[in-house]
Parts: C-alpha cells; structure tokens; sequence
C-alpha cells in the first residue's frame, strides 16, 4: 500500500494487480489492492519455479490490447495450469485465481460477521480451534514446522457451518461473489480462491 501511494500509479485504476509470486491470494492482499486495481490475480499456494506462462497470455493480450483484466485474468490462469500439465509437472500444487476487487468490501463485511460470532468467551476454546485444525492449509503445514498459517476461507466457513450457520453461509457466499474465475492442478484440493491469516499451532 506505500508502494502505491508514493507512486503516480494511485492515480489510476490498473486493470488488474497480479503476483506471480507464491501465498498471495489473501484476503488482505485483496482488501489492499481493491484502491488501486479492478481484479487480483494471485495463488493461494506456493508456485513452482517456473512461475507462469508469460508467452502465452501475452501473445492474448497482443492480439487483442483491449482485453479487459477479468478476460485476461483467466487466460493467465489457464495458461499457469496448462503450463505444468503439459511440460510433465502435473504433479506441481498449482492454483491461481481472479477477485473481483469492487467485492472485497462485502467479503470483509462478511468475515468480520463470522469472527464476531466465533465467541470464545462463550463457545470454550476447543469449539474454535478444532475446525481451524481441520481446514486447508497452505503453505507448509504448521505440524511439519510452517509458519505460514493461510487457510482458505471457504473451506474454513464450511468447518464453522454446524456453529455458525448463518455467518459461515454469508461467508462462503461473500467470497464466491468476489472470486470471479479460479482453477487448480489435479493435486490440489479446497482452493476456493481467497485465503486468511489464521494461524493456529502458535
């Protein structure tokens, strides 16, 4: 956010912000980004080296400069997958998606619903902790020495369901809104586009 606004780029609204970088598909990244770009595209996992496949969704965006960067967004997913599969990588944990950023606020608005319901005081510790124990992790997992502690929020609610009904349901709906376009490798699984800092073992 610094960056930003000690750059003449505050001034316009970028297409997309994209981060060919690994673990940045967060809902914090999203909320910050939302001032100065219209789409996020970003991993929810670590990427592999290789990173993604720049021939390909440039070559879309020569042949067609006007392209918006929600239509774009997804060649850039597409290509990252296709890349990994066809070169003999499949077995990479490849995700990416595109948010929407003009929906993050109402994500927000919905997280912080869910996290005012999740009452400790009132439910006891072991009802809060127990579904983040189970929730999707990215990352190195925190029982195998990580530190990242990035849950994917869907996933997450889904645990909460039988608690927080109504909170968790507003939840998942709120991030699906916001996550235009998503895809992942065969290896992957409960990346549903946006994840949170929800750390646990520490």
């Amino acid at each position: 956010k610094a960056a930003f606004e000690n750059s003449y780029l505050k001034n316009y609204n970028l297409e997309f912000l994209g981060f060919d970088a690994c673990l940045m598909a967060t809902i914090e990244t999203a909320y910050m980004a939302k001032d100065y770009a219209k789409y996020l595209v970003a991993s929810e996992e670590l990427e592999p080296g290789f990173g993604w496949d720049y021939t390909s969704w440039l070559s879309k965006l020569g042949s067609n400069p006007s392209m918006g960067g929600d239509e774009l967004g997804r060649h850039i997913v597409d290509s990252f997958i296709s890349f990994y599969k066809e070169n003999d990588m499949e077995e990479e944990a490849t995700t990416l998606s595109v948010v929407d950023l003009s929906k993050v606020e109402a994500a927000v608005f919905a997280l912080e619903n869910f996290i005012g319901a999740a009452d400790i005081s009132t439910l006891g510790y072991q009802k809060v902790a127990k579904p983040r124990s189970k929730t999707r992790e990215f990352g190195m997992p925190s029982e195998y020495g990580g530190s990242t502690d990035m849950v994917d929020i869907v996933h997450m609610a889904q645990q909460y369901q039988d608690i927080y009904p109504d909170e968790a349901n507003e939840l998942i709906k709120a991030i699906e809104n916001a996550v235009i376009y998503k895809s992942q490798g065969d290896y992957v699984d409960n990346a549903c586009g946006l994840s949170l800092y929800f750390p646990y073992s520490a």
